[in-house]
């Protein structure tokens, strides 16, 4: 095994660190201090909300990339306050209530992240929550509709309602028009009318039409009256019926 001799060691030219020639350029390429790296290294800093990311998340992020890794980041420049501050991004203070930057609203620092993410007020969802709340009708979606069919970065309809103070309000925020008492009438009454359908076929086991069923087979698709099939001839019976040869 060779001696390590003083001369195997040259200083970084970005932090001046005695660095070993074996891993020196590896260092010089990805030095945490080094001018060219800078914009790269705020962009991967940065989370979604303008805020630092974690140390842990920052090291997820940076995985595979070429940038520095966390360590090597807080042995440049200390705790990882300081790190971001080098960045000129601020880290989150998770013992503290922070403002969300668009409901203006007051949150836990361990839970301002994910309310971010989930804020109606947020721009970048608006268009979705729209989407969701509009039903086939173009009205205002009932609270049910609108759970069936957002999705799961999107607020539940219950906490919209908290958010907005009521189902109404929120249809006015986004320019949606509530349906009216007697279209929501009708509309509880067709699905009452069709809980007791179901009900009814299951206490009197009365199977459900099937349009498919073309005696005892399935057939996959529904052609209409002749399911597909070609009609090569008609007659009329004595009955009054008409009888036709399929094939």
């Amino acid at each position: 095994m060779a001696a390590v001799s003083s001369v195997d060691f040259k200083p970084c030219p970005h932090c001046g660190r005695t660095i070993h020639k074996r891993v020196r350029a590896k260092h010089v390429r990805a030095c945490p201090l080094r001018p060219e790296i800078a914009d790269a290294m705020r962009a991967a800093l940065t989370g979604p909300d303008g805020y630092a990311l974690s140390s842990r998340q920052y090291a997820d992020h940076a995985l595979g990339s070429g940038l520095p890794s966390n360590g090597a980041l807080k042995a440049a420049f200390g705790p990882w306050a300081a790190v971001c501050a080098h960045f000129g991004l601020v880290a989150h203070d998770y013992t503290e209530d922070v403002q969300c930057p668009h409901c203006r609203g007051l949150y836990a620092g361990h839970h301002i992240r994910r309310h971010i993410c989930l804020c109606p007020l947020r721009p970048e969802i608006a268009d979705a929550m729209r989407d969701a709340l509009t039903g086939p009708d173009g009205c205002m979606a009932s609270r049910n509709e609108y759970d069936a069919r957002r999705t799961p970065d999107l607020l539940t309809g219950s906490r919209l309602a908290e958010r907005f103070g009521g189902w109404a309000n929120v249809a006015a925020h986004f320019g949606l028009t509530m349906r009216s008492p007697d279209v929501v009438k009708a509309r509880r009454y067709a699905a009452l009318s069709d809980w007791r359908a179901g009900r009814v076929r299951e206490w009197t086991h009365t199977p459900q039409p099937d349009p498919l069923l073309m005696g005892a087979v399935r057939v996959r698709e529904d052609y209409g009256e002749f399911d597909g099939l070609t009609v090569g001839g008609m007659r009329q019976l004595p009955g009054g019926g008409v009888a036709y040869t399929v094939r």
